[in-house]
Formats: C-alpha cells, structure tokens, sequence
C-alpha cells in the first residue's frame, strides 16, 4: 500500500499551502500542471483525499491529516482492511456497518465532530445533522436532456452507469464523460433542485416579458426559453466575463434574449439602462453564501466566515427592493437562493415583505438536497398585487 502512503503525503503538501484564496478544483488543476509526475489514477486519489479532509470541517482539526484522511476513507468505506489493521485496528469489527454506525464509532473512538460553527444559523426547516453528514459524500452530476432525446441515448445511458430519474432528467457519478455520451446542444448541466424551481413559476403566457436579473451563465435562462419558447427573455448580470459565457450558451442552444447587458441590480441608478422596460416575471437567483452546494465545494465550508451571512442578506434585500418596482401589476418575482441559512431565505422574505405592502408572498420552499447527492436551494414566489 504504498502508493496510498505516497499520496497521502502529497495531499498533505497541498494541505500546507492551500488557504482558500482560490476555489480548490482550479489550484489542484495549476497543482497538477506544474507536477506532470502525477499520472490521472495518482490525481484522483491525492485529490480525494484532499477534499475529504475539508469534508471533516475544521472542527475535527485535533486529528492529524493523516487521521482525517484515514477515517474518511473508513466512512466512505473505501479503506483497504490492511490499513485498517495497521492504523486503526479496533475499528476492523465495524468495516462492515452502515455509514452513520461507523460514523459513531468513530465519534466514540476518536471524538470525531458533526458540529461546525454556524449550524444554528441553519433553518429549521432543515435536518441539521443530514446537512452536515451530507459532506461526506461526493454530490451527483444532474443532466437535464433537451430536445425530447430521451429515447435516443436511454440506452447509452445505462451503458455508462447513468440513471434516468425522469424522462428528461438523468444522473450520472461525478466521473462520467459527459461529452462521450452526448451531442452538446442535447444536454444541460443543471443540478436536480436547480431545474424544479422553475415549477414555481406559473405558466407564461405568450409574448411575456421576463428578466432573469442575476442571470450568471445562463442555467436558469436556458431552462427559462425550453420551457416558454415565446417569451421575451432579458439577461443581466454584474459579471462581463460570465455575460460571455452565457452569450456562448446561447448560441449553442439556439436560443435569444432581447438583451443581455451587465448591470448591477445592487445600484438602483444602473437599472435605467432598461428603460421603461416592465415584466410579468423576474427570476432572482441572488449572490448568496452558497452553503447548499458545500458538499461540492468543501473548501468554502472550511474557510467561510460566520460574518459573510449578514452581509449577504443585506445585498439581497437591496435587490429585492431595486427589482421589485419593474413588476407589472400582477407579475411574479422568484427568489431563490442555494443557501441553508435562515436569514437568507426565511428572514429576508419576511423583511421584504412587511417593507412592501404592494408584494404578497405566494409560496416558498426548500429544495432539500442533503440525502440525495444533490444541491439545497430555497425559492419563494412572490406577487405583486
């Protein structure tokens, strides 16, 4: 087993020098560039164990990376019985148990840690502890398939472990090759709760005017035009480089806006450049802190500052009260967040709401990924009457 000792080492060099300064996939990448020793089986196992010690959070920092590394692999069940026999030989009678029993065996052993520090900021709405233990395992890859090919690749879908969960939704292992199974223009990646919060919107009506107001690369947008082929479709963001990516998506699924423009709806002046543009719909997936998609991006769980949800619940109500005045009468506005934090979603909707007298909240509701590999969002649907 030395090759595993091998890696572990290597990850606990990275582990030295990562400070979260960039998101971890794109340092492993520039990592890996610089050390071409590394063939693709050596990359996947150092990076593992990379994200498995983020996976264990801060809190389980009494442990050494070594350890962490260990009983995260115990957890997974992914660790060889001789180094289980050679490291942690009381834990050989347990290799065998569902995971929350050897999780509590590891709790009990080596005081092993399910709390982190903003777990009370978490709604309560929300399994805390499934939030949590989620991290341990790697989320799923979501498809959703368009153009009714459903038919055409089900059968190349079972052939590389794909699953189709309806009949224009699959899921696939994080491993899969997408682009050996599918034609490009036939397929978006979209996590599973990403693409269910468009069933909150009413059916638009044709020649509807809708602005996707944070729009970022298009996800929603794109979801938006398959779904309402004949709305009049409006895409800002404040970011020109993600604005190309959209424009880039666009193009390859055949599909137009009546403008794309970056514009930061934070500033009330910027939203002149509409005009006197009004809409039956406006999508409003906000900055957020991201907490329902840490179980992709441990490394922000790890180094996120328990500050930051203020913050962002201050930016948030600022777009609410800047967009929310480009309703038509009677037109819907759709807030959605991937974030667990209460007020990001539950406090900031009550505070818009008791601002603005003219807006009645429709419905809301989580998106609870936590048990089934994917993201946890938050979407409330509003009304202007």
């Amino acid at each position: 087993m030395k090759y595993i000792e091998h890696h572990i080492k290597e990850a606990e060099n990275i582990l030295d020098f990562y400070k979260g300064g960039e998101p971890l996939h794109l340092y492993l990448k520039k990592y890996f560039g610089k050390n071409k020793k590394f063939g693709s089986k050596d990359r996947k196992a150092i990076a593992t164990y990379v994200y498995g010690v983020f996976r264990l959070g801060r809190e389980n920092r009494h442990l050494t990376i070594r350890q962490r590394i260990y009983l995260y692999l115990f957890l997974k069940d992914e660790l060889p019985n001789v180094l289980i026999e050679a490291n942690f030989p009381e834990l050989l009678p347990f290799k065998d148990l569902q995971f929350n029993e050897r999780w509590d065996k590891c709790q009990e052993l080596f005081d092993l840690r399910d709390t982190y520090k903003f777990q009370n900021e978490v709604s309560n709405r929300l399994n805390s502890l499934d939030y949590r233990r989620s991290f341990y395992f790697e989320p799923a890859v979501f498809i959703r398939l368009r153009n009714n090919t459903a038919n055409r690749y089900r059968d190349v879908i079972a052939k590389h472990g794909g699953e189709m969960i309806s009949e224009d939704v699959v899921v696939f292992s994080s491993r899969a090759r997408l682009d050996d199974i599918f034609e490009a223009a036939d397929y978006v990646v979209q996590d599973r709760n990403s693409q269910l919060t468009m069933r909150f919107l009413p059916t638009l009506k044709k020649d509807a005017w809708v602005w996707d107001c944070c729009a970022g690369s298009g996800g929603k947008s794109i979801l938006l035009l398959d779904l309402f082929q004949e709305i009049h479709l409006v895409a800002t963001d404040i970011r020109q480089a993600i604005l190309r990516n959209l424009i880039n998506r666009f193009e390859l699924y055949g599909h137009e806006a009546e403008v794309i423009a970056e514009l930061n709806v934070n500033k009330a002046k910027e939203l002149e450049i509409l005009e006197d543009l009004k809409f039956d719909a406006i999508v409003c997936d906000v900055p957020c802190s991201g907490s329902g998609t840490w179980a992709r991006t441990p490394e922000q769980m790890f180094f996120f500052d328990k500050k930051e949800i203020s913050k962002y619940q201050r930016r948030q109500l600022d777009i609410l009260q800047n967009i929310h005045s480009r309703l038509n009468s009677v037109g819907y506005l759709l807030y959605i967040t991937c974030s667990v934090f209460r007020k990001e979603n539950e406090d900031v909707v009550q505070q818009f709401i008791q601002q603005n007298k003219e807006v009645q909240l429709i419905k809301d509701a989580y998106l609870d990924g936590t048990t089934m590999l994917a993201d946890t969002m938050y979407v409330a649907l509003f009304q202007k009457t």
